[in-house]
């Protein structure tokens, strides 16, 4: 279960626009790349795994969100 990415088609359309654009400069890979990479870059926001970066300083700002998810919790 993962979150759900909807591309709408204005946004389908830029992407095939500028991969367009970039084809007709005479770079068909590079097109072929970039809307490779934009939608894989979709693909990756609708992955539900969450990734915490570590505190490496007790006292500083990871503290306080790490205080915050302990308290939600106990509630």
């Amino acid at each position: 279960m993962g979150r759900e990415v909807t591309v709408k088609e204005t946004v389908a359309d830029s992407i095939a626009e500028i991969a367009w654009y970039i084809e007709s400069k005479g770079l068909v890979a590079t097109a072929e790349k970039f809307a490779d990479e934009v939608y894989d870059f979709f693909i990756k926001l609708s992955d539900s795994r969450r990734v915490h970066a570590i505190c490496r300083d007790p006292g500083g700002p990871c503290s306080v969100i790490n205080a915050f998810h302990t308290k939600r919790n106990i509630q």
